[in-house]
């Protein structure tokens, strides 16, 4: 790829101009991995009128808001009118003006900043930031919202920025990414000081140009770099362990990476602040004051957590990443505790599978720290998902896959099924303390569960506990082992045994299961085990015969199993993942159309119902 064809300029005040590319895609593959066609900054603004949404993925640092501002550049030179704004300030305008963060409120608020801005041409381009700083809840009303945008105004192009992941979008979306500054551009822009251990970090625009304009000693850790950003502009030692308390207690607070000025002065004293804000650490920007980038907030808030163990939990998860919707901060967190590399992924697993699958690739392309068994291990649970019955299961894991920088994750993504993956398994030599997983994975599909599964499904060790609720899926069960299996969905027991009791039922197509199952939902108060119970009941209805299939719908249909769902988005996301599956029945649209049919009629806005008749109308068609 000659310098020519890099289309975006990184501009600051911290280092010369260099380039990198703008990639656009045909799918979330493509995206996912990187390739696709690089274009230039006035063919990637024509992408955007003649697409008229585009969604520009990539990780963190890598250069969206950068790439954005010049994209704004370009496009204003040309007369468009270009009008800027981040996520969080369009859903706080729609909140405000329109008292209302659905989608219609949304692309209502987003419409009024379009049609303000000025310039000579008829075209407009809004360009929206930030979607990864929303909760996953929030996002799809956020696209959903720029896709009204783009059909009532066909004269506007709009480009919103996110961080790699799949996301369920109409085919009318253009979607892109952003490659990784080339090896000879951080050569000439570095010089002497470019290191082949550090390719991995300097490869991402955000650290080559802190790298650069940096006087101090060059790290190959991003959490070793941001600490020596912040002791490099007067912040003592003293007060860095300050921030990182007062940062993590913002997050607490906000679920949002804008501060609370008096609450955060209040924590860090007015000393510091003033610190951050003459160095510019602390910026406005027409908006609430934050950092002038989210990695640094990140980095603190990931110094407190690495440094309170206790803290490695859900709850801890939860607020650091805004449930689950960008896991930067725990890459960071993962960075300062080598000695306890492991204990954390385990733990980060056991809350949630797709981080721990995000934080074995950071660590791949950077410290390295996890132990290569336990990446293994990791690795082949994924691989197994690929088979699942619910296809958003197997593309998310195939994703996860695909986007980690080895060739035992591309092995495994080539499995031909199951029995591979265990075999190649069974044929490595594991450390100790992954013996008795190995043992546990490795039984072939109907081999008989024993009664030492059920102990061992109870267990405190996330990693033994999940594998073998997997491994009983694929296993024979007699009618005594499958009743204690079901009394695990008692309130006497915890929710880590519950949810796992509940996932594994879901491979157990029988009528006591299903009664099982729903009296454990309308008791159940833990939202986890109700999205395990959720996604086991549609699994059931799926390999079940057609009178347990609509036993089933008619429970889940009752009103006060629909006004959980209703209540929780996550419930109602799941649902619409679950109820898409490979070779379904063919009765399947009718039956689970009474399910549909009640979240429909039991929806508080049209913007809901709407969601309701997208997926009725694609399990009509059997699209994916």
């Amino acid at each position: 790829m000659s310098e020519s064809h890099l289309s975006t300029i990184w501009d600051s005040t911290h280092s010369p101009p260099f380039k990198y590319p703008i990639i656009v895609g045909r799918d979330f593959d493509d995206i996912l991995s990187g390739k696709g066609q690089i274009f230039t900054l006035r063919e990637f603004i024509r992408l955007a009128h003649s697409k008229g949404r585009v969604l520009l993925q990539a990780r963190g640092g890598a250069g969206k808001s950068v790439t954005l501002s010049k994209i704004a550049k370009s496009a204003a030179s040309a007369g468009i009118r270009v009008s800027e704004v981040s996520v969080l300030s369009a859903l706080a305008q729609a909140g405000a003006r329109h008292e209302s963060n659905s989608a219609l409120g949304i692309a209502d608020s987003l419409m009024e900043t379009a049609t303000s801005a000025s310039g000579s041409s008829k075209e407009s381009l809004i360009l929206i930031d930030g979607l990864n700083e929303v909760s996953s809840d929030m996002a799809p009303a956020v696209l959903d919202a720029v896709d009204e945008l783009a059909l009532r105004d066909l004269q506007l192009g709009a480009i919103v920025t996110d961080r790699l992941v799949r996301r369920d979008l109409s085919g009318r979306w253009g979607l892109a990414t952003l490659g990784p500054v080339p090896e000879r551009v951080q050569r000439k822009l570095l010089g002497e000081r470019y290191d082949s251990a550090l390719h991995e970090l300097s490869s991402i625009p955000y650290y080559l140009d802190r790298l650069h304009s940096s006087n101090l000693e060059t790290k190959s850790i991003r959490s070793d770099f941001h600490r020596g950003f912040f002791l490099g502009h007067s912040i003592s030692h003293d007060e860095l362990e300050v921030l990182c308390e007062a940062a993590f207690s913002q997050y607490e607070t906000t679920s949002s990476r804008e501060l609370l000025v008096d609450k955060f002065i209040d924590d860090i004293g007015k000393e510091i602040w003033n610190k951050l804000v003459r160095d510019q650490i602390i910026v406005e920007d027409g908006s609430a004051p934050r950092f002038s980038h989210h990695l640094l907030h990140d980095y603190l808030a990931a110094s407190y957590l690495a440094k309170h163990p206790e803290l490695w939990a859900r709850k801890g998860f939860d607020i650091v990443t805004f449930r689950a919707a960008s896991f930067d901060v725990l890459a960071m967190v993962l960075e300062q505790c080598p000695s306890q590399a492991d204990d954390l992924l385990l733990k980060v697993y056991d809350w949630n599978l797709y981080a721990a699958a995000y934080l074995l690739a950071e660590d791949r392309m950077g410290a390295r720290q996890v132990s290569e068994d336990l990446e293994v291990a990791i690795l082949s649970l994924l691989a197994e998902k690929r088979f699942d019955r619910i296809i958003a299961t197997s593309t998310q894991v195939s994703d996860a896959l695909r986007v980690h920088p080895s060739e035992l994750a591309h092995l495994l993504l080539r499995a031909p099924g199951v029995d591979a993956i265990t075999d190649f398994v069974a044929q490595r030599q594991f450390l100790d303390f992954l013996q008795a997983w190995q043992r546990t994975f490795i039984r072939k599909r109907n081999d008989p569960s024993g009664p030492a599964d059920i102990d061992t499904l109870q267990s405190e060790d996330p990693l033994l506990g999940w594998t073998t609720a997997a491994v009983i899926r694929r296993s024979r069960v007699s009618d005594e082992h499958l009743q204690k299996i079901r009394k695990l969905l008692g309130l006497s027991h915890p929710q880590p045994v519950r949810w796992r009791a509940a996932h594994t039922l879901g491979a157990f197509p029988a009528t006591e299961v299903v009664d099982d199952l729903v009296s454990c939902f309308l008791r159940e108060k833990d939202l986890w085990v109700n999205y395990g119970v959720v996604r086991s009941l549609i699994e059931v209805a799926a390999a079940g015969s057609t009178d347990l299939r609509e036993r089933i719908f008619e429970r889940m249909s009752n009103v006060d199993f629909v006004s959980e769902i209703n209540q929780q988005e996550a419930l109602k996301r799941e649902v619409e993942r679950a109820l898409v599956i490979r070779t379904p029945p063919e009765d399947w649209p009718e039956f689970a159309g009474l399910l549909i049919e009640q979240l429909w009629a039991l929806s508080e806005s049209v913007e809901a119902q709407d969601r309701w008749r997208r997926v009725a109308r694609r399990l009509r068609r059997g699209e994916p």
